[in-house]
């Protein structure tokens, strides 16, 4: 039984990737037989680089992700009827309580 890759790998002498395939930062992913997969501009393949397909898109920037842990962090406060103060209160008797019953567990 042969294992279906989920996308496409295209031949680069037959098709080369354009800015419309490449990622957000204007990424694909090349195939060289020496190095592997690497990530690269689409428009500037290496020496050897026979494959190339889709690279993903960039995660989350820090600034973004921070932002989505403080607004999850605000909904749950909020849903709790908690102020902040007894919010994280709360978060680090959660935090404590785990760490004492792994602490134990463990040590048993």
């Amino acid at each position: 039984m042969t294992k279906e890759i989920p996308f496409k790998i295209h031949d680069l002498k037959k098709e080369k990737p354009t800015s419309e395939q490449a990622n957000q930062s204007g990424q694909v992913l090349f195939w060289n037989y020496k190095y592997g997969w690497r990530v690269g501009i689409y428009a500037m393949p290496y020496e050897g680089d026979t494959h190339w397909t889709y690279a993903p898109n960039d995660l989350l920037k820090e600034d973004a992700r921070n932002e989505l842990i403080e607004e999850e962090r605000a909904r749950v406060f909020k849903e709790n009827g908690w102020t902040i103060e007894e919010g994280y209160d709360q978060l680090a008797i959660q935090s404590l309580k785990i760490a004492y019953l792994l602490g134990t567990k463990s040590s048993i």
